[in-house]
């Protein structure tokens, strides 16, 4: 079996009968799969093949099974395949850090209304002390860009989190998790000049004071301008050699 152009290996091909078969038969939550033994004929593969796929299907909670009993169907929610999804994925290339990026930037502008309209004194407090926290590391006299990232994380979870999507929230762990795998200390100060503090700034005031005048409009094109600013859209540095990737 081919996906575009790319070879589909034993495990996945598995991966995609098995949820095949679960959709096809109208499997809900907490119905059991055939057996191991009824799998290998269906499948017609070995069982060792067919374990690779179960073990890949409980790390992304589809499937769960319980000592002394069948592999039965699990009721994830769609946050949770995702985390699954994305805590396989081991080295943080740059295209997948990139593609991460898009899916929060549409996750964020597509957010943005029900965050306005929701945020409440105590949600508005707490996007002004991110972004005062945000101000005040880009002011002091040395910087420490890793505290910096932490704090540009801050203020966008403090942003989006009237919202209730969980989806962003996993989708922003999972680059903070990335972001720390690739960037090591000695090239971070590459990462935030001065004038790119400068920029990051003033869009997080345009950012906060919309939310503040409650107007989804304002904060939709003050946010818009934000993602796509050059600012903020720079990919870190490779960490060997200190280059942009």
């Amino acid at each position: 079996m081919r996906q575009g152009n790319k070879k589909q290996t034993l495990t996945e091909q598995l991966v995609r009968q098995i949820t095949g078969y679960i959709r096809e038969n109208r499997l809900k939550s907490g119905d059991p799969l055939p057996t191991e033994s009824e799998m290998v004929k269906q499948f017609k593969v070995s069982r060792v093949a067919l374990r690779e796929a179960f073990c890949y299907l409980k790390g992304l909670g589809l499937i769960v099974s319980r000592r002394g009993s069948c592999l039965r169907v699990a009721n994830p929610g769609v946050a949770e395949v995702i985390e699954g999804v994305i805590s396989k994925i081991c080295l943080p290339e740059a295209n997948i850090v990139n593609e991460l990026f898009e899916l929060r930037r549409t996750l964020e502008l597509g957010c943005i209304a029900d965050a306005v309209e929701n945020a409440s004194d105590a949600d508005l407090r707490a996007i002004e002390a991110a972004r005062l926290k945000f101000e005040r590391l880009a002011s002091e006299e040395e910087l420490n860009p890793r505290l910096l990232d932490e704090a540009e994380v801050q203020f966008h979870h403090a942003l989006f989190l009237p919202a209730g999507c969980r989806i962003l929230g996993v989708v922003t762990a999972s680059l903070r998790e990335f972001f720390n795998l690739k960037v090591t200390q000695p090239q971070d100060a590459l990462w935030y000049s001065r004038e790119k503090l400068k920029q990051l700034c003033e869009e997080h005031r345009n950012i906060a004071e919309a939310f503040l005048a409650h107007s989804p409009e304002a904060a939709f094109s003050a946010v818009r301008r934000h993602l796509n600013s050059k600012t903020y859209a720079q990919p870190p540095c490779h960490p060997k050699t200190g280059e942009n990737t």
